[in-house]
């Protein structure tokens, strides 16, 4: 079934190149650091690897023999590619209410439930998991499947358990919390993933995944020495990439040679359903230090809520971690964010919104949500960032959004 095609970006007039990385990159330090180990989603006894997590979800209603007719029940915040693939295996998403602190509204969940309801997807956002003991019991009542989204939610634990191990199937998204081009996960403790095959990506596909993440850390200072030895050959890449891509554009034909969701779109592009992760992807998520980037997006989030707390203008949606979070991004609610976010975009600011919910998806749906969808800017606070980084970041948001200190610096 054709998927809709939803945009969550700013209109491209007023955007810019990202001053600082929006997202992991790759640098000597990563292979090392410090910090405690946290549970993460890759323990479960079932792991296999996919391209990305939106590929997961696909891979789990596949397993779960979901399709036409079927009902997936899916949170009413979200971004498109969280629906996509439900549409994709022709089943049909049935929006929930989430509370204001992103909880699950259990009441509106009983409303939504019919005899056609087959799956339930429960999303982690931002890094604190939901009520999972309760969305298992839930799930289990109705005789569903519970299908936990730990895109946001790499690491944690719940009644003393790991995230991911209470839904019968987990999807992760490796690429948010890993310096690497592509990656998804789809873990299990449930059923048995050992008999699935996944293709590959093609040799296109490998050698675009190995130098995007070298030109990526390039992009913003990092590994210098050895961006002055690749070089050379780096260049002559990238002028036979644009020939081969110009000729096949010039001839009619169709070139991808990596899927949408690692250059950032939302799309779902099926082609990648059943394509395993590139190599060095794989070997990056193996060798990088868990405990690492854990213990810095702690950090950097406790810098981040020390110094976005306390104004009338905004504040965080939630001001502490609990002891077994690590966070995706950090969540800020600004009462009035327009224009001014579209103004920090401009400027390099690599922040974000879900601006953009599945059509038919409003404030009949879920007034949270809808008021969410405008307010909640997610400002990245992972491992790579440099302490400079996030001064500057803090300081762009405070200029645009706070009334005093705007004034101020006037």
């Amino acid at each position: 079934m054709e998927v809709p095609i939803i945009k969550n970006e700013a209109p491209p007039s007023t955007e810019s190149a990202p001053k600082i990385p929006p997202g992991p990159i790759l640098s000597i330090g990563a292979l090392f650091g410090e910090g405690k180990k946290h549970p993460n989603i890759l323990n479960n006894d079932q792991v296999i690897y996919l391209t990305s997590g939106r590929m997961a979800i696909s891979m789990a209603l596949q397993l779960g023999n979901i399709g036409e007719n079927d009902e997936v029940l899916v949170p009413a915040y979200h971004c498109s590619s969280m629906v996509a693939p439900i549409v994709h295996n022709q089943g049909t998403p049935v929006f929930y209410k989430i509370k204001p602190d992103m909880s699950v509204d259990f009441d509106d969940l009983e409303k939504k439930t019919s005899g056609h309801t087959r799956a339930l997807l429960a999303t982690h956002y931002f890094g604190f998991p939901q009520d999972l003991p309760a969305l298992r019991k839930f799930c289990d009542a109705h005789r569903i499947l519970l299908i936990e989204d730990c895109a946001h939610s790499f690491f944690g634990k719940v009644a003393g358990f790991p995230v991911g191990s209470y839904g019968d199937f987990s999807i992760g998204s490796l690429m948010k919390f890993f310096p690497i081009f592509d990656g998804g996960s789809l873990t299990s403790k449930q059923h048995d993933l050992s008999e699935i095959s996944l293709k590959s990506g093609g040799k296109s596909f490998e050698i675009q995944s190995l130098i995007n993440t070298l030109e990526k850390s390039f992009a913003y200072g990092r590994l210098p020495l050895l961006k002055w030895m690749l070089f050379i050959p780096l260049a002559l890449k990238s002028y036979i990439w644009n020939r081969i891509k110009k000729n096949k554009k010039n001839s009619g034909q169709s070139f991808k040679s990596a899927p949408v969701a690692s250059g950032g779109g939302f799309d779902f592009d099926s082609e990648w359903s059943n394509t395993r992760i590139s190599l060095i992807s794989n070997l990056i998520v193996r060798i990088v230090s868990k405990p690492d980037i854990a213990l810095k997006r702690r950090r950097h989030y406790a810098l981040m809520a020390a110094q976005l707390s306390g104004s009338e203008e905004y504040y965080p949606l939630h001001p502490e971690l609990d002891k077994d979070a690590v966070p995706y991004v950090f969540p800020l609610i600004v009462k009035k964010p327009d224009p001014g976010f579209y103004a920090l975009r401009a400027s390099g600011a690599p922040l974000m919104r879900w601006e953009y919910l599945w059509e038919g998806v409003d404030g009949d749906t879920c007034k949270n949500s809808q008021y969410y969808s405008r307010h909640l800017i997610q400002i990245p606070c992972h491992q790579a960032l440099k302490t400079k980084e996030i001064e500057w970041i803090i300081r762009k948001i405070k200029e645009k959004f706070d009334s005093s200190v705007s004034d101020a610096s006037a």
